[in-house]
């Protein structure tokens, strides 16, 4: 004859969740220097589009367009004004 073993059933609470220890921010910056790095590089490629971008809605006065004289749409809305841009 086959006799199955029954096992104990627990009544007993599950141990109570040992609290973290507090860490400082200089922790913090460790376990995410890598993300903060990437960040960082992405911010820095992107910085000339941004400017770029910035630019694209100045009104110069001249050829350069190094300072901000003004704000225009007049690129956004006629890209061929410049002669020679389209043909």
């Amino acid at each position: 004859m086959a006799t199955t073993e029954l096992k104990p059933v627990s009544t007993s609470r599950p141990p109570a969740l040992i609290p973290r220890p507090r860490r400082g921010p200089v922790y913090w910056v460790r376990e995410h220097l890598i993300q903060l790095l990437g960040a960082g590089a992405l911010l820095y490629m992107f910085l000339p589009i941004f400017v770029v971008l910035a630019f694209s809605f100045n009104s110069p006065t001249g050829r350069t367009n190094y300072t901000w004289t003004k704000f225009s749409l007049n690129a956004w809305l006629h890209p061929c004004d410049p002669a020679g841009m389209c043909d």
